[in-house]
Formats: structure tokens, sequence, C-alpha cells
């Protein structure tokens, strides 16, 4: 749009910054049908956008990603007030270390034209319902019933502690193997109150061979259910889900249904969680993940 007087112009989001093109000349050139003109124009990067972490519960001197958009002329990323060593930045993703000591705290992001803060906190352990290292139960036991293997700390993939992990080669068809399955009695996780679209369902995972076939079929009071298969979609087709090393996995409540497609009325009710991994379609030459962390959060 113009007038005599006024020029209104759309700035495509692809147009070059200092920040994307150094040599860019900084210059707008009008031409009209009585000649041109150039005049400076200087356009800076949008405010960075975090989005995400890749894994939100971290272990000291451990690394981990940033996820987001607009990551240009980096200043400083830091967790609270504690500055984060900056491994290695692109637009969409930080890498960073974190420190020998760990606080719960948000992350941010300062660069050049702003800054942005993580909507979780790293190390954030509200609405634990299982972690393998606090009972959930009411006899002091980290889980009810279930043979899975639960993994020591000690092991060089723990997170924070105690885990459940599948290692096995060759894994057979089937619809349900009690090793495969790990799951509390009624026990009171003491979550927040809250309808399914204003909760998260979240837990971590390391999943280190390619995953192309199976699934966690996840429970909540015997009637929720889930299925979790990252490796169910066209970016991992090729080449199956896999993670560098542990990642969050975040769930809309809302995806837990029952059998008549309702989904949960109030969090607070959520007495039982059930994790039994399924592999009806075909034989599994080799699959090695651990699982962590099950927890409930507000949005």
């Amino acid at each position: 749009m113009n007038t005599s007087d006024n020029l209104i112009i759309t700035i495509p989001g692809e147009v070059p910054t200092a920040a994307t093109d150094p040599a860019v000349s900084n210059k707008i050139r009008l031409v009209t049908t009585h000649g041109e003109t150039s005049f400076s124009f200087t356009i800076l990067p949008p405010p960075p956008v975090l989005s995400s972490l890749y894994c939100e519960i971290v272990k000291p001197n451990s690394e981990t990603y940033l996820i987001g958009n607009y990551f240009y002329n980096v200043k400083s990323v830091k967790l609270g007030t504690t500055p984060l060593q900056v491994v290695s930045v692109t637009p969409t993703l930080i890498r960073v270390k974190f420190p020998a000591v760990i606080t719960s705290d948000f992350v941010t992001v300062e660069c050049e034209s702003g800054s942005a803060k993580s909507t979780v906190k790293v190390n954030d352990f509200t609405g634990n319902m299982i972690n393998f290292d606090i009972p959930a139960t009411s006899w002091g036991s980290a889980v009810c019933w279930g043979d899975s293997p639960i993994i020591a700390e000690t092991d060089a993939d723990a997170l924070t502690g105690k885990f459940a992990r599948i290692n096995d080669k060759n894994l057979p068809k089937t619809g349900y193997n009690a090793s495969w399955v790990f799951a509390t009695c009624y026990f009171d996780f003491k979550l927040a109150a809250g309808n399914a679209t204003d909760k998260l369902f979240k837990f971590e995972h390391n999943v280190k061979e390619a995953w192309t076939t199976g699934y966690y079929e996840i429970t909540l009071n015997n009637d929720y259910v889930y299925k979790f298969k990252p490796w169910d979609n066209v970016l991992f087709a090729k080449t199956g889900y896999k993670t560098e090393g542990w990642s969050t996995a975040t769930i809309s409540l809302t995806e837990f249904k029952n059998a008549t497609g309702l989904t949960i009325a109030d969090a607070s009710k959520i007495t039982d969680l059930k994790v039994s991994f399924s592999n009806p379609d075909a034989v599994i030459p080799a699959f090695n993940t651990g699982v962590d962390n099950f927890r409930i959060v507000s949005r």
C-alpha cells in the first residue's frame, strides 16, 4: 500500500539480516515511474523463540539441546542466573553443557534481538508418578507389579537414578510379555486437579537402537490408554527412531482415551499407571530403550 507520502511494505521471513548474511547492504531501493532512490533500512532478526528442551531432566556436567528458532548472535544462555556453556548454535538448536551443580530453574536465551525463557524448569519432578527411586506403593516398593528389569543408578545410562530398560535381541512377536511391564496398584500420587485439556503426560526415554515397530502402551486407571510409537512418523520411515541420549516425551493428556473415546475428567483422581511394551507385528532384531520419570504436569 502506498500514498504520496507513505509506503507500507511486508517484510518476508527470509529477508537477509546481518545475522544471516554479513554482507547484507541494509539498503532499500525504491523504483517508481518517475525515478528511483535508495536509503538505509536495517532489519534485525526476530527475537528468539525457545520452544522446548530436548531433555528436561539433566545430569550434572551433561549436555542437551534447546529447541526453538531465531537463535542468532547468542549472547548468553543461563539456568536461572547461572551461565551455561554454549557448545554449538544453529538458528533452531543450541547445544548447552550444564554445570556440576544444577538447580531446578528456567533456562533463558539472550540474543541480539531479545531474550526467551523456557516454559518449564530443568529437573522439575512435579507430578511424579513412577521414577523407580521414590516408592509408588503403600509398602515402599518402586512399583506394584510387572517383571520389567529396574536398572541401578550406577549404570552408565542412568539419568537421575534407577530406571527401566528393555535391552535384548530378536524380540518376539507378542502382545504381552511380563518382563516388558511395570505398574502400580491403587496409589495416591497426589496429582494436582485439572481436566485433560489442562495437563501433559511426560517421561524421559533413551532409544539407542533404531526403533521401527512395537509400542509402549501407557494405561491410566486401567481404562485410559495411549500407545507411544514415535517411529510412526514420515521423518523416521527410512531410519527408524533413535534419540541422542535421553529425551523428554510430552503427550497431551487428551490423547489418553477409554473404550468410548472419553478423556480424563480430573487428573487428581488418577491412582494407577501401567506401562507395557507390546510387539504384535514383527520380530525386532535389536531393542535397547530406557524409560524414567513418568509424571503429569500442568500445561
